[in-house]
């Protein structure tokens, strides 16, 4: 069973890192990311995603931002938040 938790915690994590990587072109140096990354080492998943929701909107992050975010929302048990994230891909598209 811990090893499934882990596992789970490593994936999500990775979506994160998937999804922040979308967010300029040096991520691991930006700033404005430094309540990500410190809620990111804490484990505090909640606040990444809502750390990360936040810059990507004021980013007007790309599709491939919203798609690692949304799954990382689902791993967290937050998939009440995908819908706002597939209007977001939609309005970009249209």
């Amino acid at each position: 069973m811990s090893g499934s938790k882990e596992q789970q915690r490593q994936l999500t994590r990775h979506y994160f890192e998937i999804a922040s990587s979308h967010l300029g072109e040096h991520p691991d140096s930006d700033p404005e990311l430094q309540s990500y990354r410190e809620f990111l080492d804490q484990d505090e998943f909640e606040l990444v995603l809502s750390e990360l929701e936040k810059i990507g909107k004021a980013r007007k992050s790309s599709n491939l931002f919203w798609m690692a975010l949304g799954v990382a929302a689902i791993q967290i048990g937050q998939r009440d938040r995908v819908g706002q994230y597939d209007r977001l891909i939609s309005d970009s598209a249209g």
